[in-house]
Parts: structure tokens; C-alpha cells; sequence
């Protein structure tokens, strides 16, 4: 499925990330696609986004190249990867979703060697991300953006997404 085909998500839409049995709710009225290597979601304006996908080890290479291709593929451009890979080494905040333990940063001109993330397009703004462990060989990985000061509201959706991701060990 793409992003073209429109598919809009409710109120307890699920969308598969992987092929694990793993999930996440996206923001309702958000357009979600499952690609073939990642799942995603867009504001209707256009202005946030969400990503997921799995890795097959959860390993600190395996997930920071995850998150390089992630960011690419998603058209999210000036995250400085050497300080996000160092960041990777410690979670900002960590949280529970569906029993599993979720990290978190945010990558910000403030977090992130004074430049902020931009989204291809769209303009400057926060990057969120997160990273389930689920077992040594697997972990699921992902990210928020929102376009500052224009998104600003759907952080608080993007955060809710994230809190739903249900994975199976």
C-alpha cells in the first residue's frame, strides 16, 4: 500500500510495522501506507510525519543506520548524525507502551549542535525518536517530525502514536 492509495486512519487503526506482528496506532485522519520497508504516516497538511520499521538486531549500529535511512527516506534533512549517534547511547526519556520499554529523544536546534531538522519541502522543526528493544535480534525503530511553529499541535498525536506501538517478542 502507498500513501497515494489515501488510506486515512481512525480511531483504532493499526499499522503494521514489519513482519513481526508489530503496530502502531497513527493519528486519526493522518494518511498511513505499510511500504515494503517501512510503515508511515502524514498530516493532512503535510507538515508531520511518522515512521516505523523494524531492525533486525538492536544493536546501537544496527539502529543508528536504521534511523540514517529512516531520516533519508522520509525526507528529513540536517539531523547531524554525529551527535545523534552519541545521544543513542542514553535515552532522554524512556516510557512504557503495550509492556515494552520505549526511548525517546528529541533532536532539536537545541539538542542538535544548533541546527534544527528540516522536513524536505515543508521547513525547519523537531525530530522525535524512539526505539523499542524487543529481544537481542530485533528492535523497532522510528520517528516524529513536526514542522515548528506550524505543526507544533501534533506532537502531542505523534506522542500517542508512539505510547501505542504494541510489538511481540
Amino acid at each position: 500500500m502507498a500513501l497515494s492509495e489515501n488510506c486515512t486512519a481512525t480511531e483504532g487503526t493499526e499499522l503494521g510495522i514489519g513482519d513481526q506482528g508489530s503496530a502502531i496506532s497513527p493519528p486519526a485522519g493522518w494518511k498511513y501506507a505499510k511500504l515494503s520497508d517501512r510503515s508511515v504516516a502524514l498530516s493532512p497538511d503535510g507538515k508531520s510525519l511518522l515512521a516505523a520499521l523494524e531492525v533486525p538486531s538492536s544493536g546501537e549500529v544496527a539502529v543508528f543506520s536504521a534511523l540514517l535511512k529512516l531520516c533519508e527516506d522520509s525526507a528529513i534533512a540536517k539531523v547531524k548524525s554525529e551527535a545523534l549517534k552519541k545521544r543513542l547511547k542514553k535515552p532522554q526519556i524512556s516510557l512504557e507502551a503495550d509492556g515494552a520499554k520505549v526511548d525517546l529523544w528529541e533532536v532539536s536546534k537545541a539538542s542538535g549542535n544548533g541546527s534544527n531538522p528540516e522536513l524536505r519541502d515543508q521547513g525547519a522543526g523537531t525530530l522525535l525518536v524512539f526505539v523499542v528493544h524487543v529481544s537481542a535480534e530485533r528492535a523497532v525503530t522510528g520517528l516524529g517530525f513536526v514542522v515548528v511553529p506550524d505543526a507544533e499541535a501534533d506532537a502531542e498525536k505523534i506522542m500517542a502514536a508512539v505510547k501505542s506501538v504494541k510489538v511481540t517478542p
